[in-house]
């Protein structure tokens, strides 16, 4: 009998709900026994697999930066001590990297042995970014990441193994790790608990937006060049819109008619206005730098996939396998001044807004599709 215990010791509210779920839904399919730990209500949007079990887990709630530390602690403290009492006979399996944890989780396992489980999610971006940006905690993290996964003194536990999202993913980390430590690397494509609506957007203006959080390395200054780059063009029949949280001046948006969410973009908005905000869009845009998403995949790109809402996106790897692998969602661009030109082709008729195929592309990244790559991986690294 194979045996999961499933632990989230970070998520709250919507936070990674999808992907949640969908691991969730591929856990019931491998394991004939799943026990599931944690604060969100994921089983309902899993499908209530029978053979999964919950207990509610305590996550410390809240957006501010005091919050967020404290969950990071906590849970860094509660990530060790289910090592510690996890039954020999059963995979655990940890849907967040807490790097607060890593090494102590990595050090305990090289004592007990247990086989454990760790899903890597945009940390792993930090073993390339500046080490000297950004705030205290943002320097802490980056530090704690390098020491673990880039010293070759750190050694990782034989019974432990990291899994990443995408095969570009895995193979960005692979030039970058030494040999001793990617082979505790598996990768598996990012699944999402799709809703599979069929509506599309059909507009006489062209509406553009972003969606996720929006920041000057997010994209908050590039969406203003591309409304100054259309204005320059003259094109009047685009409607250009942020949905979520902004982190940059807002007054470089609103004076471009830049549409923001009712509550100003200064906190994460409602999960129903969310919605019908990406309802509304012909495409969604993405601003990534080329160099972002090499060791991380995106979770906005599966929103989008969600909501069945084509992509502009300037190119970097992960976008670019994804096309290469499942077939094109939208259009990838070198730069923003190809970004506004096809924009301009799009206005002017000269670029049919092509339909694309989102029927099949949510059922290959759906995790009843993705759960036999689950378990061959699991089987490969001697789990069950």
């Amino acid at each position: 009998m194979i045996r999961i215990r499933y632990i989230d010791t970070f998520s709250q509210g919507v936070q990674h709900l999808h992907f949640n779920a969908s691991l969730l839904v591929m856990c019931s399919l491998v394991a004939s026994e799943v026990e599931y730990l944690g604060a969100q209500n994921i089983t309902q949007m899993a499908g209530n697999p029978q053979n999964v079990f919950c207990q509610k887990l305590f996550v410390v709630r809240g957006d501010g930066r005091i919050s967020l530390i404290l969950r990071y602690l906590v849970s860094a403290v509660l990530n060790i001590w289910h090592l510690m009492i996890v039954p020999r006979n059963t995979v655990l399996i940890y849907n967040q990297n807490n790097l607060f944890s890593t090494r102590i989780l990595n050090f305990t396992n090289k004592i007990l042995g247990k086989s454990v489980v760790i899903f890597c999610h945009g940390e792993m971006e930090l073993l390339v970014t500046d080490p000297h940006k950004g705030g205290i905690l943002h320097k802490l993290l980056t530090q704690l990441a390098r020491g673990f996964f880039l010293k070759d003194d750190c050694k990782i536990a034989f019974s432990t193994n990291f899994f990443v999202m995408g095969g570009s993913v895995y193979g960005n980390l692979a030039k970058l790790l030494t040999a001793d430590k990617i082979v505790h690397f598996c990768q598996l494509d990012h699944s999402y608990v799709f809703k599979r609506s069929n509506n599309s957007a059909s507009h006489a203006t062209l509406n553009l937006g972003t969606v996720g959080v929006l920041s000057p390395i997010k994209g908050g200054d590039s969406l203003c060049v591309l409304a100054d780059m259309l204005k320059q063009n003259n094109i009047t029949n685009v409607r250009l819109s942020v949905t979520g949280r902004i982190i940059c001046p807002k007054e470089t948006l609103l004076a471009r008619g830049i549409l923001l969410p009712s509550n100003g973009g200064n906190a994460p908005i409602d999960q129903q206005e969310f919605t019908s905000r990406i309802e509304a869009l012909d495409y969604i845009l993405f601003f990534y730098d080329k160099a972002s998403y090499k060791f991380t995949a995106s979770g906005a790109i599966m929103d989008a996939i969600d909501q069945r809402r084509p992509i502009i996106a300037i190119k970097n790897d992960y976008f670019t396998y994804l096309f290469d692998k499942f077939g094109e969602f939208g259009y990838l661009v070198e730069d923003i001044q190809e970004m506004a030109e096809l924009i301009v082709k799009i206005t002017n008729g000269l670029n049919v807004r092509r339909i694309f195929d989102f029927e099949s592309l949510q059922a290959v990244l759906s995790p009843v599709a993705l759960a036999n790559d689950f378990k061959v991986q699991l089987q490969n690294i001697g789990f069950i």
